[in-house]
């Protein structure tokens, strides 16, 4: 227990030089990215492929929340799909990238493949 716990006081302290902070039970997500669909009728998939269950419909200008992008089937000759939430409906899953604009702001890659359950 005491190793333990020099451990997470050296991480917090490193981080802290680092201009961090460390919070080992309070990790927070990124903070999605703004966006919004360009056309209508952008489908919103369980996961990034094109003949995935559709969850939802996306129109344009509706605003979108953009978690991060994963690889998935080409569409328009690029495989990047974003992971996102239909602000509209709050639906949650992928669409591909090219019928998606962000607001400025870049997204992280999906850390793992996420299903809207893992959605938070």
């Amino acid at each position: 227990m005491f190793r333990r716990s020099r451990i997470a006081a050296v991480v917090a302290f490193a981080a802290g030089l680092l201009g961090g902070s460390f919070s080992p039970v309070h990790a927070q997500a990124p903070v999605p990215a703004p966006g919004h669909f360009t056309a209508d009728g952008v489908y919103i998939h369980a996961e990034p492929r094109l003949n995935s269950a559709r969850l939802g419909e996306g129109f344009k200008n509706q605003p979108v929340d953009v978690h991060c992008y994963a690889r998935g089937d080409v569409v328009d000759d690029t495989d990047f799909w974003y992971y996102l939430t239909d602000q509209a409906t709050n639906v949650t899953g992928y669409s591909t990238a090219t019928l998606v604009m962000l607001s400025g702001q870049s997204v992280p890659p999906c850390p793992r493949p996420l299903s809207p359950a893992h959605s938070g």
